[in-house]
């Protein structure tokens, strides 16, 4: 069980470094799709978004990624129950939820890449 919650901790922690160095620099790492195929996945703009909501700019964030920002509190509360239950069960159990979130993220794709969808691209306002 200490093994398992030190695995949680130090991925928690280098996350959190990400994060926070990211924020400190405003260098991102871009989005490898994005940058090989010119299509925009699920993801692109979420450290621009997570950059945002650190200076507390919801709308810029909102722009950056919707998906994103809207399910951004889903995100957290997921992370630290699949963290809770790995270190208590040491397992891990995809629910129909997580299914539900997958599935819109590949709808949220799609759209955002048609040009009648254009205003869920990424915003480069930085």
């Amino acid at each position: 069980m200490k093994k398992r919650f030190f695995t949680i901790l130090i991925i928690t922690f280098i996350l959190s470094l990400y994060v926070i160095l990211t924020f400190i620099n405003k260098n991102g790492i871009g989005c490898p799709l994005e940058k090989l195929t010119g299509i925009y996945c699920f993801l692109c703009g979420c450290t621009r978004s997570t950059w945002a909501i650190l200076e507390l700019n919801f709308v810029k964030a909102y722009n950056y990624n919707p998906f994103y920002f809207l399910l951004l509190p889903y995100f957290i509360l997921k992370y630290i129950q699949i963290c809770f239950d790995y270190i208590k069960y040491n397992e891990f159990h995809f629910t129909k939820d997580m299914f539900f979130i997958l599935v819109s993220a590949i709808i949220f794709m799609i759209l955002r890449n048609l040009p009648q969808f254009s205003f869920l691209l990424p915003h480069n306002t930085f």
